[in-house]
């Protein structure tokens, strides 16, 4: 199992506004409220957040990425992967903060999103810690929140994302055409005997 640095971030700039806006609607929670899970830690912007590992296929390096005509602004382009088209969120245009030039040591993590998958650019990857998973509570007008809960341990304070939230509205639409695309092309390979090529194993 991958070790955590422990050291927490400072949070500063537009993470401490989207960390402000979090609080009143997401759940704060001490580690050890309620039953505990182990979750992929990122970092964008100096703060971290979180995926429940159960949700995070693998993470890979930054790729070039094939940009998609008129897709919405968060979606940084698709990446062929193993024979299938994965689209790429970029999470910090999802979160509404700044931008920054793309770097060689930022990852792409591969996340579940139904029967598909889907790519979050993120700064870095820090590994596994186990947080306290919080219970299901929708918000009163059905709306998902992108922030599921907030951590807090001794020296860092990490947010609990969700998956569902990032990957809705106009970026569901692309998820559902692009894996529209990908079982047709596994149903020509399958028909054809062959196997769909790609650019990653």
């Amino acid at each position: 199992m991958p070790t955590v640095n422990e050291q927490g971030s400072a949070t500063t700039g537009d993470a401490a506004s989207l960390l402000a806006k979090a609080r009143p609607t997401a759940g704060l929670m001490s580690p050890s409220s309620v039953a505990q899970v182990d979750h992929v830690v990122f970092e964008l912007a100096g703060q971290r957040y979180a995926l429940p590992v159960s949700l995070v296929r693998e993470v890979l390096p930054r790729a070039t990425l094939a940009r998609v005509p008129e897709g919405p602004i968060e979606l940084a382009g698709v990446l062929r992967l193993r024979g299938a088209l994965l689209p790429v969120v970029d999470l910090r245009r999802r979160l509404g903060l700044a931008e920054i030039t793309p770097r060689i040591d930022q990852r792409i993590v591969v996340a579940i999103v139904g029967a598909a998958g889907v790519g979050l650019l993120v700064d870095a990857v820090h590994g596994l810690q186990r947080f306290a998973e919080p219970p299901a509570d929708p918000s009163p007008d059905g709306a998902l929140s992108i922030i599921r809960a907030v951590v807090e341990t001794p020296d860092q304070v990490v947010l609990l994302l969700n998956l569902a939230a990032i990957a809705s509205g106009e970026m569901d639409r692309v998820l559902s055409s692009l894996h529209a695309e990908r079982s047709a092309l596994s149903a020509a390979g399958e028909h054809e005997g062959g196997r769909v090529a790609g650019t990653a194993e």
